[in-house]
């Protein structure tokens, strides 16, 4: 998964930005880039059963800039398929964890296309873009404040220290806005599903615009 290198700095520390390393964001989500979702070995090593691509074939502008458009009318369906695929913790367990600040978890690193595991870890989810950036952050985003009742920023800050190079555009920004506010006032498990085509676990749920 070699591959041209984008170095920056984040918090005093080096990024690859383009780097095709998966980042284990809760126990059973993984966020990452396209390139991430041909390495089956990877996948099969760190136990992604399942994954969300988010871009367009040949796409490489992410969706329309006005404020309505874009990936918030998706992410009910995007947090349901991830709640059914991956065994990620329940808020009592993230809660409990959280504040022990000991947690024990499977230890898992993926470098340069290997990986190495520890133990067996959870049934995972794939969540991935293009880059591993913006789009993909912002549905990861959405996920732990339905699941975990994060704010946009507690989530964004959280998802940021695990994966430093995640930048959603200001768009997406305003749409978990909306999110945080929308949650407030309706159980997301009820709403009807979108017209998103279903999948098995061994394909994936494709977000199109």
């Amino acid at each position: 998964m070699s591959h041209i290198q984008r170095i920056k700095v984040y918090r005093g520390k080096a990024v690859n930005v383009w780097s095709d390393k998966p980042t284990e964001i809760v126990p059973g989500v993984f966020l990452s880039t396209l390139r991430t979702k041909d390495n089956e070995q990877l996948c099969r090593e760190l136990n992604i059963f399942a994954r969300i691509a988010i871009y367009r074939r040949g796409d490489t502008i992410p969706w329309a800039i006005r404020p309505r458009d874009g990936c918030q009318q998706h992410f009910p369906s995007i947090c349901r398929f991830i709640n059914h695929h991956a065994d990620a913790p329940s808020l009592e367990d993230f809660v409990s964890k959280k504040d022990a600040n000991n947690v024990k978890t499977t230890t898992r690193h993926a470098e340069g296309g290997e990986c190495r595991q520890t133990s067996h870890g959870p049934r995972a989810v794939l969540v991935h873009c293009v880059m591993g950036v913006s789009r993909s952050s912002t549905a990861v985003a959405a996920f732990l404040m339905h699941k975990y009742g994060m704010s946009r920023n507690l989530a964004l800050n959280y998802i940021s220290e695990r994966r430093p190079q995640i930048c959603p555009r200001e768009n997406f920004r305003a749409q978990l806005l909306r999110w945080q506010e929308d949650r407030k006032h309706q159980d997301w498990d009820q709403v009807e599903p979108d017209p998103l085509e279903e999948c098995s676990e061994d394909e994936p749920r494709r977000i199109r615009e």
